[in-house]
């Protein structure tokens, strides 16, 4: 029977953890826990251009927000 590992995603450090990898002293505390099957939508949402973000306590990928003003002037003059 295969161990199931718990999964998280913090915010603060934009990066997944694994309780068996990790510890429980190397997971930030911020960080929220995930299934195994939400960690690889995730990723492949990401890979799409998505970026992961905690919304209402629930971690989601959301589409990549605009560039700024000052940003796209920095752009245009590049």
């Amino acid at each position: 029977m295969a161990v199931e590992h718990k999964h998280f995603w913090s915010p603060s450090r934009r990066a997944f953890y694994i309780d068996q990898v990790h510890g429980n002293d190397g997971i930030p505390t911020d960080a929220v826990a995930i299934t195994a099957d939400q960690k690889r939508d995730l990723l492949e949402a990401q890979a799409t251009g998505k970026v992961i973000n905690v919304v209402n306590g629930e971690v989601v990928a959301t589409d990549k927000p605009g560039l700024t003003k000052d940003e796209l002037t920095f752009e245009l003059r590049s």
